[in-house]
């Protein structure tokens, strides 16, 4: 069965009733992963981010989403995040697979690999474009020629 990092964190109310009436929450989210045929490997609380986190296992992702439905849907938590885990020898036949594909990154007009730098700056181009373009009225926007693109599409040759 698949494995899952389950991180959450408690919203100061969900504190303030724990504070109030200390109980072993991990009990609860144990049942609820047993009773759609999981089984809990480790809970921890933790500082930082996130307040605890959960090693589960679960018999697929929709089962690894319904804990984390449930779970939200309760309110206790101001954040819930599922990660799923790869064993060793799946991330290396990834490798194994990853290393025999070929990837082209984005590239500038030169031809040369964008940095990340540049992808950001066309990226943020782009989303200015894009909200000048919803300030556009329906009504200009007729009077435009259909045989002339737009400014900021590319090129045709």
């Amino acid at each position: 069965m698949p494995h899952y990092m389950l991180q959450f964190a408690y919203t100061p109310e969900a504190w303030r009733a724990l504070s109030q009436q200390p109980t072993n929450r991990f009990d609860a989210v144990r049942a609820l992963i047993e009773t759609l045929g999981g089984q809990t490997l480790a809970a921890y609380y933790a500082f930082g981010e996130y307040d605890g986190v959960i090693l589960a296992e679960l018999p697929d992702h929709v089962h690894a989403a319904a804990v984390a439905v449930a779970a939200k849907a309760a309110g206790h938590y101001r954040a819930f995040k599922t990660t799923v885990l790869l064993p060793v020898e799946d991330t290396v036949a990834a490798l194994r697979l990853a290393g025999g594909l070929e990837y082209r990154p984005p590239t500038t007009p030169e031809g040369h690999a964008a940095t990340e730098d540049q992808t950001r700056a066309v990226a943020t181009a782009h989303e200015a474009r894009r909200t000048e373009g919803d300030a556009v009225t329906t009504a200009s926007m007729e009077s435009m020629d259909a045989s002339d693109p737009p400014s900021w599409t590319p090129e045709r040759s």
